[in-house]
């Protein structure tokens, strides 16, 4: 019996050209989100995807698909599951973006996005990368150039033994680390101050509208506790992030949906979090202090708060979407929409499918409302 784990279905409409396409890919399961870069020059955007399963060879770790028509423009092998979301910057000068993306196994790759060939594999050796110290990398962001050679530099976490089952306590801390986006070299890198397992994907932002940045990041997983924290990038490239503010700690569950921020009047920015155990924070951005707090009883998440204007005044409000039950047993899935003045539920329903993806917010009808 032929067993299809996940068809990788992708269906988009480039509204510039008027082209609506469908593309399937066969035995391709994929936790990463499409990006969009034009890579054959013909002023359409492509569609680049991550894909793969857990611990296993995929001759498509990486597809590239031509945006006009949803044609392959070209794939790359992986030896692992690559789950993360590709980011773009022409590393070799041909006036391409090339694609830089992530997943288990230590495997951050850069990929020219012309022709699909390997630029650099941070971990390109035949050994465990495990013995090395060196777990998942989750979604990479750019930081300004670090190194001197001109490109932005990347900011990652590292962390997370997808090996190790859940009852084992004694987990790999996590890392923040800085990578040279030219050729994969680390930069700098730091351990998490509380030792604690990383499924988080860090952000960087000047918080306070000082011309500060700080990363936003947290630790702890499924099972295990965890904090969120902020630290300034300064610190992270000294390589010591122990002077890292706690802005939240969660005893039972850890902190694996990525930061959401949103602008205030005054420049700075305020800070969306969730935990696991799908406890929702917002907290002041200046001073770092919490503003309010929601939870729902019994539900868990690891999907990023989504940010937009729902209820129509000027604070920016939030949909969240709740797993009900425990892992891996859910029963439910809630999308749950929040104002952002003081927290309380605006709305809340069930798909009745299952729904672990973060939400898009965007004013589809242009009446001002997302």
């Amino acid at each position: 019996m032929k067993y299809i784990f996940l068809n990788l279905f992708i269906l988009l409409s480039i509204i510039s050209n008027a082209q609506n396409w469908e593309s399937f890919t066969d035995f391709i399961g994929t936790f990463s989100s499409p990006r969009s870069s034009d890579l054959n020059g013909d002023g359409v955007m492509d569609i680049i995807i991550g894909g793969g399963t857990d611990s296993l060879f995929s001759n498509n770790g990486v597809m590239a698909y031509d945006g006009v028509d949803g044609t392959l423009l070209w794939n790359r092998s992986s030896r692992d599951e690559l789950f993360g979301s590709a980011i773009f910057q022409d590393l070799n000068s041909d006036g391409i973006n090339d694609v830089i993306i992530c997943g288990r196994d230590a495997q951050l790759l850069a990929i020219n996005g012309s022709n699909g060939s390997l630029i650099w594999d941070f971990f390109p050796f035949s050994t465990n990368p495990s013995d090395s110290g060196y777990y998942n990398f989750y979604n990479p962001q750019f930081i300004n150039d670090v190194d001197g050679d001109s490109f932005n530099d990347i900011l990652i976490s590292n962390g997370g033994d997808h090996s190790a089952p859940s009852f084992q306590s004694n987990r790999p801390p996590g890392h923040l680390m800085v990578i040279s986006a030219q050729n994969g070299n680390i930069i700098q890198k730091a351990v998490v101050p509380d030792s604690a397992e990383i499924y988080c994907s860090p952000l960087v932002a000047d918080i306070k509208n000082d011309g500060n940045e700080w990363v936003l990041y947290g630790t702890g997983g499924e099972n295990y506790g965890g904090s969120f924290y902020a630290v300034l990038l300064s610190d992270l490239l000294l390589g010591d992030i122990s002077t890292s503010i706690v802005l939240d700690t969660d005893l039972n569950k850890g902190f694996i949906a990525p930061a959401a921020i949103h602008q205030t009047s005054s420049g700075s920015y305020d800070i969306i979090i969730q935990s696991y155990d799908g406890l929702v924070t917002k907290i002041n951005g200046l001073t770092f202090s919490t503003l309010w707090t929601y939870q729902k009883p019994g539900t868990e998440s690891s999907a990023e708060p989504v940010i937009g204007n729902f209820t129509g005044d000027l604070t920016p409000d939030i949909l969240l979407v709740l797993f009900n039950g425990v892992a891996p047993s859910y029963n439910d899935f809630f999308q749950v929409m929040l104002d952002g003045q003081d927290g309380s539920v605006q709305f809340i329903d069930s798909l009745g499918v299952i729904n672990f993806a973060s939400a898009n917010a965007v004013d589809l009808n242009n009446d001002g409302r997302d």
